[in-house]
């Protein structure tokens, strides 16, 4: 899947994000008690809100004129890019503190969600510019930036105020990110651009926040019903998803920039995984349901251990998430991002309801097998789709004439 000189640095690169990310659970988990653990997963939830919402809209966008060459500079547009930004920072804010209720968490929160962002926004530039191994760079000094800085503030400030200082870190470790998009002055703020009109969401981006919706609301749920037991929740689903989505990241961040270079993206897309990839992938969460329990009570300290049917159950989840890529990718492909939009939105629905009827009463344990079912709904439901569609006779939704730059623009949307 991935090419010699493309494929290297971005595998690299999320090799450093998952060991970054297990440092700092380690940190965590240790030095931050149960509540503001949970507290801390609750937000970094609302994070993922704002990657779902704004990072993938924009960091499309900028790829795109990057590595297309049309245009020395990237804009972002005043009137639709700066309220996004303040809009997730401001759900960052009410997250942290209908849980926590200190104004100086709330706030460190929301200066997180923009540290977030921005941090997106630089990596999309290098992505777009096919800067690989510059890419490479920055995501290793921002990891080295936001893991030190965590260990040193959680070590010396006292237990009330470690909290507050992990968040403010999350948004401190994009200050690299920062200094490249202000000394290469490649991206500049305007106040509106007639070039790119205020556009109503799409199919596609619906999907993505359906399947937001499905990866975190659960978190959400749980930090205002079982905060204690969140802790362990979170530390499990964080380490599997980040092993999970990272392999996957890795092939997308690899691949999406040449297709927007004009290079074959869309055709030919599978709509299925090969044997020998269900097969390793298969073979992964199994590993990942046996050990997991041990991996989260040594990286914790000893502080967290969960069940061996948590792990097994988050695992399949996780496997199941990574084989309905293909045919959400080929939906995309065939025009019928509606059509994924509303198998998303099922899945999601079904989790979040559940979640509200049922966590009440039976906690990680109902959020657990929620999380599972989600994704077999999504599975299951988007090669239904997929097959319906290839059916002999059936209709493309989308429109045959339809442009390569249009179907190259959607299949990055579904694909980031």
């Amino acid at each position: 899947m991935f090419t010699a000189a493309r494929g290297r640095p971005t595998l690299v690169a999320q090799a450093i994000n998952a060991a970054g990310a297990l440092l700092l659970i380690a940190l965590l988990t240790r030095q931050l008690s149960t509540d503001a653990f949970g507290t801390y997963a609750a937000v970094f939830a609302t994070y993922a809100l704002g990657n779902a919402l704004v990072a993938t809209t924009i960091g499309t966008r900028i790829i795109e004129a990057a590595s297309s060459g049309r245009a020395s500079q990237i804009e972002l547009v005043g009137r639709r890019d700066v309220p996004a930004f303040l809009f997730c920072a401001a759900v960052a804010a009410a997250v942290a503190y209908s849980v926590d209720a200190r104004v100086s968490v709330a706030t460190w929160a929301a200066v997180g969600m923009l540290g977030i962002l921005m941090a997106e926004v630089g990596n999309s530039l290098l992505l777009g510019l096919q800067h690989y191994w510059w890419f490479c760079g920055a995501v290793l000094l921002r990891i080295a930036l936001w893991v030190g800085g965590t260990a040193a503030l959680l070590l010396l400030l006292e237990p009330d105020h470690r909290l507050a200082a992990a968040l403010a870190m999350s948004g401190a470790s994009a200050l690299p990110l920062l200094a490249y998009l202000v000394v290469s002055r490649r991206v500049r703020i305007v106040g509106a651009h007639s070039a790119t009109p205020l556009g109503a969401v799409s199919a596609v981006g619906l999907a993505n926040l359906a399947l937001w919706i499905l990866a975190s609301a659960d978190r959400v749920i749980l930090s205002h019903y079982a905060l204690a037991a969140l802790a362990t929740y979170a530390a499990t689903y964080g380490l599997l998803d980040r092993v999970f989505r990272g392999l996957a990241n890795a092939d997308i961040q690899a691949r999406l920039p040449a297709a927007f270079a004009g290079r074959p993206a869309g055709d030919g897309v599978p709509d299925r995984l090969s044997p020998p990839t269900l097969v390793a992938l298969v073979s992964l969460g199994a590993f990942f349901a046996v050990t997991s329990p041990y991996l989260i009570e040594l990286i914790s300290g000893g502080r967290y251990q969960p069940s061996f049917a948590m792990s097994a159950a988050l695992s399949a989840a996780m496997v199941a998430m990574v084989a309905a890529m293909p045919s959400f990718v080929a939906l995309i492909v065939l025009g019928r991002a509606r059509v994924a939009a509303g198998v998303a939105g099922l899945a999601a629905s079904i989790n979040v309801v559940g979640n509200l009827l049922l966590v009440p009463h039976f906690d990680t344990a109902a959020a657990t097998a929620l999380t599972l079912g989600g994704y077999l709904v999504w599975l299951i439901g988007a090669r239904i789709a997929v097959n319906r569609c290839k059916r002999p006779g059936a209709q493309l939704a989308s429109p045959p004439d339809k442009t390569r730059r249009q179907v190259d623009d959607e299949l990055l949307k579904a694909q980031l």
